[in-house]
């Protein structure tokens, strides 16, 4: 529910990333590389549809043509069903490589991957309170519920310190992209600090009290020792959590660089109904990404007299903000710290968000964000504005539907009746458009017993091709919304069942 409009990428760039990180109030200069200088290439390529093993040995030919020797290299690593990642060692001309990867017939889009990094600015140690719990009304949130445990918090970050006195039991099985294991522990402190602001154990005499006092939390390390990553890990982390049951995804970190691997990773997210939350940067411009992506809660910061923090970077693309100045919640080693940026006041609205689910588990993303939205307290000039999005988060009024219900889309609230058994193998619609105030979704429903497994396509008046799968259990249905495929433009849709399981489409 993004209020500004994002721009179009053409269909076949070699995109060229700016490393540029962002921090508060500083911009560290990342030295370009000169001529003859060898370096490391990380490159993301997407693919038109999803790869085949030929398709993936033409990649590799290419590549080792343009290789002076033949290095070991890593690669292609499957990232996301359409986007794969490519590490060259001792490469002269990232350029001249992404210019001949971006001619390949099957290359949707080229682009090195982009250096992702913590939005926190640490402050003084502990405090004992925790205002920001009572600015957005949690106490009379936990009157009506505190949260389920059936819900899981996917925490995108440094890692946690699952040993916590606060976090310990809370956690389910998560990993770690840095060292490439299973073992997400913190080694910062940034994200265990997240994971107690949106779900650390409460009412326990310990400690603080998180947002969701039940939800569980799936730790996921893609952000190493000093608080830096590359998109593809957090594009990686992104895909796990959606596929590993998570319903809530934060993320406090970002980039001032669109990518389109993270806008890729976002819409499998939310195609497969999961919640996702991303803090807005912290040197008061415009909003990062995956923040400012579609289908993201974009989240800046508020200070406790409920202004906008100075460095909370604002604009059309962002939704709500949120408590984020001197925030005290867990850290590493069993201890409590206060900090602040926009990385703290994102994982209050995925808390609320959380508390919303354990409400209403069967509310999709949209809804989720719509009832945010629409219960938050209005701050600045009224109704929307660049500063505070849709105003600050308030967790009673979500929870409990204060205000106008969410705009209606194809999974609308209430029980789902779904239609008989059967259905039909192949459905072909008719160009849906794409462009301006219009939004355009495709429901596909399974009422069968039995999964089905489904394939989209999609053709836009270029002629451009992509193809998507998904899984639908029994009785279930999914939405697709064509503007995150092809926006600005009209798209045919094919969707078809292949494995002989009758769906509806609509």
């Amino acid at each position: 529910m993004k209020s500004g409009n994002k721009h179009r990428v053409p269909p076949f760039p070699a995109l060229l990333f700016a490393l540029t990180l962002v921090l508060l109030l500083a911009f560290p200069v990342v030295a370009a590389a000169q001529p003859g200088q060898v370096e490391e290439a990380r490159i993301l390529i997407g693919f038109d549809k999803a790869p085949s093993s030929q398709v993936l040995a033409s990649l590799r030919q290419a590549v080792e043509s343009f290789l002076d020797s033949l290095p070991e290299w890593e690669g292609p690593e499957m990232l996301l069903p359409n986007v794969a990642r490519l590490l060259l060692p001792d490469v002269e001309d990232i350029d001249a490589l992404k210019n001949i990867l971006s001619t390949l017939p099957f290359a949707s889009f080229v682009e090195e991957d982009g250096v992702v990094q913590l939005f926190q600015n640490p402050n003084d140690p502990r405090y004992a309170d925790q205002w920001h719990l009572r600015s957005i009304s949690a106490p009379q949130a936990w009157d009506v519920t505190t949260g389920s445990n059936q819900v899981i918090i996917a925490v995108i970050d440094t890692g946690v310190d699952y040993n916590h006195t606060d976090l310990a039991g809370k956690m389910v099985a998560g990993y770690n992209w840095v060292d490439r294991n299973s073992n997400p522990m913190d080694d910062h402190g940034h994200g265990t600090h997240v994971a107690g602001t949106a779900a650390a154990i409460s009412n326990n005499g310990t400690g603080v009290a998180g947002v969701d006092w039940q939800a569980r939390i799936m730790p996921l390390k893609v952000l190493d020792s000093q608080g830096y990553g590359y998109d593809s890990d957090v594009a990686a982390a992104i895909r796990y959590a959606a596929d590993n049951g998570a319903k809530v995804i934060n993320m406090s970190l970002g980039s001032p660089d669109y990518s389109y691997t993270l806008e890729e990773a976002c819409n499998y997210a939310y195609n497969l109904g999961v919640t996702v939350v991303a803090a807005s940067g912290n040197d008061g411009s415009r909003v990062g990404y995956p923040a400012a992506c579609d289908h993201v809660i974009a989240v800046g910061a508020l200070d406790s007299n409920d202004g906008l923090a100075y460095f909370s970077n604002r604009g059309p693309e962002l939704d709500l903000t949120a408590p984020g100045v001197d925030i005290l919640s867990t850290v590493r080693n069993g201890s409590y710290q206060k900090m602040t940026g926009t990385s703290m006041a994102s994982p209050v609205v995925a808390g609320c968000a959380s508390l919303v689910l354990s409400s209403h588990p069967g509310y999709t993303p949209s809804q989720v964000e719509g009832v945010l939205e629409y219960g938050a307290s209005d701050l600045g000039n009224p109704g929307f504005d660049n500063n505070y999005g849709n105003g600050k988060v308030n967790a009673y009024a979500a929870v409990t539907g204060t205000g106008p219900p969410p705009d209606p889309d194809p999974d609308p609230e209430g029980p789902w009746a779904p239609p008989s058994p059967g259905g039909k193998y192949t459905w072909y619609l008719a160009e849906g458009y794409t462009g301006g105030i219009f939004q355009t979704y495709v429901l596909i429903q399974n009422p069968n017993s039995q999964a089905a497994e489904v394939r989209g396509e999609f053709v836009n008046t270029s002629g451009v091709y992509l193809e998507e799968y998904y899984t639908l259990p029994g009785q279930s249905r999914l939405s697709l919304n064509l503007n995150a495929i092809f926006p600005d433009d009209e798209v045919s849709t094919c969707i078809s069942s292949t494995n002989d399981v009758g769906i509806v489409v609509e």
